[in-house]
């Protein structure tokens, strides 16, 4: 059957941005050619919520306003925060966010889904969130770094930016290109490679007058993922930017869509249990080549938003700013995805789990309590011959977002101390009617065997149709808070304390469609919903006792509210599975900060515990589901992650720049579980040279060596195995883990001169074999391994 589902439309706001966009950018191109510069004005005062653009090294940045609202300096912030800085975006050559991040903020790593949207774990929780200049964007598919000028991460959850920063391990937030007032340029670069590449951008700003700025980035990509499944999408964003005076007025619009196909990943092969030591290249079924393209030609994922930012900022007196902004996010997802269930026919995987370790033992399996657990051998099922079973399934997301935002700022300072307190209103609302979600009737289905011999081209069998829409969630969301905050520094900056309060009023109302309303079952309400108050808090401090040091302790909160529908809440209840009305995060850290070199080189190191209930944790039913049939909601359970980080970031000259980082943390669940496809230990440095003399000067090389630890494959089945007691609890294992790997990366660049640049890189220098995730161990995401890319730009 097939289904049609709504696309947005381009409204009238972004048609007339676009067109205002491009009028303004071809009127003022007769202006830059006379004059680069606006015209001679007193110079404007930042508002308290404006990053300064000054960094004492090209990978450095000295303030960010993503920990707290304002702009706050770094080295005094009681929150771990790191900033990817835009030169370091480009002499990556990072095509995706990851790709960066990963050697600016230590225990940031591919999540579990590695190959859709920009999924990446943080201190060991899974971060989904595209965070936009501080709104949260929705999407399944991969992001354009092309549109940004730099990333910001904040480890640990926020009371101040809640609900935007919910996750315990960090958010990353995504600073997009501003228009400047600091004159017309543009550039237009073409990237290609042999896989995940072919990459194409434009970006021109233009000054229109002392008042008037517009600018206009664009991005796509037409090429393919290691694997082979396609990537095709784009994003347009153009904005404006209005001053007066201090006051500022930036509005700005992002037209995205991006479609490639699922990749549901090979499986591995069946005599790799537990306890097995092999190499990542021999982990994977016989006779299944590392780069088998497992997606088939209906394997679609679609994703299509609009995203509508406005954002007003004024420093009203010499103490006092002010910010109001508005966001709207219209957006369109479907995805249609087959799940590896196993050999047709043989034990399952929790047949062959030893009930004395918990440990995946293929080849065996076992008696009960009155044998003493007794093994018995049984054969290892044969994997060739397309004799893995598969089942289908299909998302639909319609998303309507809205956000509204009021801060104000005051400043206020002694001989002996100074004041910073904020304070303000946050707004997110999803209307229930615009807001749907869920596995839809008729488009799951059944597949045809796992074959690697014939994987291209393969379709579904669609499902018996069902009725339009019935398989799907409709969800409403409303978000309303209140906060202040307030930093003090005394002693000259020797001292910083700093503190939150946030009133959260959280409703959220959740209803299946392809159940009766109301539900006959109260334990599974249908609609469910909650309706909330949390009182956040947040504190901390800093001390200084001399400029180039700092040690720090801060605490932070953050809460979410959570309801689900047809959960099975008694059984989640019994086996130790809670569930409460809301998501609850919090966070301890403490840590040592250093400075050198005039501020040229940092290093921290820090000590964090984490903890979040509520976790969202994949319902193993899943696995078994009949064709077509919708899947089961997750589980809950709680989390703690604690560890610590080391980073360093050093211009040791104008020339060469080295940074690094490298984290070790436990994670784990209720019983003590391991995280699925989670690494407790990781790190990364990457260093450059960039030569500014001689015969080589404009060239520029940089090599970068990333490790990631060992993580297990699949999510354990919660709880005790049958031999454990409850004094001595045997705890299921996973069922495989992933060997740790390390890559090494190569990057360069020429400017040939003022105008044309051209750079190089080498991903996976020594073709090192390792996985980037797995949702289990049937559906498992194998690394790329060497590939080439090259780019050119031209600057004007």
């Amino acid at each position: 059957m097939k289904m049609s589902f709504p696309k947005p439309t381009i409204p009238l706001f972004a048609a007339a941005l676009s067109g205002c966009c491009v009028l303004l950018l071809t009127a003022a191109v007769p202006v830059s050619a006379q004059n680069k510069t606006p015209e001679q004005e007193e110079p404007v005062q930042l508002s308290a919520f404006e990053v300064s653009a000054t960094s004492p090294s090209p990978y450095q940045a000295t303030e960010a306003t993503s920990g707290s609202r304002i702009a706050l300096p770094i080295f005094l912030t009681t929150q771990a925060v790191d900033v990817v800085t835009s030169q370091l975006i480009q002499d990556l050559g990072a095509d995706h966010m990851l790709d960066a991040a990963q050697y600016a903020s230590p225990g940031i790593n591919n999540g579990s889904q590695s190959v859709g949207a920009d999924r990446v774990t943080i201190r060991g929780f899974q971060s989904d969130l595209h965070v936009s200049d501080g709104f949260i964007n929705t999407n399944l598919n991969k992001g354009f770094p092309q549109i940004n000028e730099s990333f910001e991460i904040v480890k640990g959850p926020s009371a101040v930016l809640s609900p935007f920063a919910p996750q315990p391990g960090g958010t990353i937030n995504w600073v997009t290109k501003k228009p400047t007032f600091s004159g017309n340029f543009g550039s237009i670069s073409a990237e290609g490679g042999e896989w995940d590449s072919n990459f194409g951008s434009i970006d021109i700003n233009r000054v229109v007058s002392s008042g008037l700025a517009a600018r206009i980035v664009l991005a796509g990509v037409d090429g393919n993922a290691y694997t082979g499944e396609p990537r095709r999408g784009f994003i347009a964003m153009p904005e404006i930017i209005w001053r007066r005076g201090s006051a500022e007025l930036l509005l700005q619009a992002q037209i995205y869509q991006y479609k490639t196909t699922v990749n549901s990943g090979v499986p591995l092969d069946y005599t790799i249990g537990t306890d097995s030591n092999v190499s990542a290249k021999n982990m994977i079924v016989p006779g299944v080549p590392w780069a088998t393209y497992t997606s088939d030609a209906d394997d679609v994922r679609t994703d299509m938003q609009h995203n509508y930012l406005a954002v007003f900022t004024d420093k009203l007196t010499n103490a006092l700013s002010v910010r109001v902004a508005g966001h709207v996010s219209l957006g369109t997802e479907f995805f249609r995805q087959f799940n590896t269930t196993g050999v047709a026919g043989a034990p399952s995987t929790g047949a062959m789990t030893n009930p004395l370790t918990g440990a995946y033992t293929p080849g065996f399996t076992y008696g009960g309590a009155s044998t003493g657990f007794a093994a018995t051998a049984v054969p290892i099922p044969t994997e060739t011959g397309a004799v893995w079973t598969r089942s289908a399934s299909s998302f639909v997301g319609i998303y309507t977002q809205y956000d509204f935002q009021n801060d104000w700022n005051y400043e206020f300072s002694t001989d002996y101390m100074k004041s910073n307190t904020t304070a303000g209103v946050a707004i997110t609302w999803y209307p229930y009617a615009g807001n749907r979600q869920g596995a839809l009737p008729g488009n799951g289905g059944t597949k045809p065997n796992f074959d690697p011999a014939n994987q291209v081209g393969v379709t579904n069998t669609p499902a018996a149709p069902g009725t339009p829409m019935a398989g799907l969630n409709q969800v409403g969301q409303e978000i309303d808070q209140y906060y202040i905050s307030e930093n003090l520094k005394f002693f000259k900056d020797r001292v910083v304390l700093s503190g939150s309060l946030s009133e959260n009023t959280m409703k959220k109302t959740l209803a299946s469609l392809n159940l009766p309303i109301p539900s006959p079952n109260p334990l599974q309400p249908n609609p469910a919903s909650v309706d909330v108050n949390k009182l956040l808090k947040g504190y901390g401090i800093v001390v200084s006792p001399v400029p180039y040091v700092a040690v720090y302790y801060g605490h932070s909160e953050t809460s979410l509210p959570t309801v689900t529908v047809n959960a099975p809440t008694s059984t989640a209840l019994a086996t130790g599975f809670g569930f409460s009305s809301t998501q609850d995060s919090k966070q301890d850290e403490a840590g040592l900060r250093l400075k050198t070199l005039d501020g040229r080189s940092t290093a921290t190191v820090d000590y964090f515990q984490a903890y979040q209930n509520n976790n969202s944790v994949p319902n193993p039913a899943n696995l078994a589901l009949a064709p077509g049939q919708a899947p089961l909601p997750p589980l809950f359970a709680d989390v703690v992650s604690r560890g610590w980080e080391f980073e360093f970031n050093t211009a040791i000259t104008p020339q060469f720049s080295i940074l690094g980082d490298y984290a070790n943390f436990k994670i784990s669940n209720t019983f003590g579980q391991p995280i699925r496809a989670v690494a407790q230990t990781s790190g990364a440095v990457y260093a450059n040279y960039h030569f500014t003399s001689g015969d080589l000067k404009g060239f520029q090389a940089g090599v970068g060596v990333i490790h990631v630890g060992r993580r297990a494959v699949d999510a354990p089945t919660s709880g005790s195995t049958a031999a454990g007691t409850p004094t001595n609890l045997i705890t299921f294992q996973p069922t495989a883990w992933f060997p740790a790997y390390t890559v090494v990366n190569l990057s360069s660049s020429y400017q040939l001169n003022a105008k044309w640049k051209v750079s190089a890189y080498v991903d996976n220098l020594f073709n090192e074999y390792y996985f980037t995730g797995a949702l289990n161990r049937f559906n498992t995401f194998a690394g790329a391994l060497r590939g080439y890319r090259g780019a050119v730009s031209y600057s004007f």
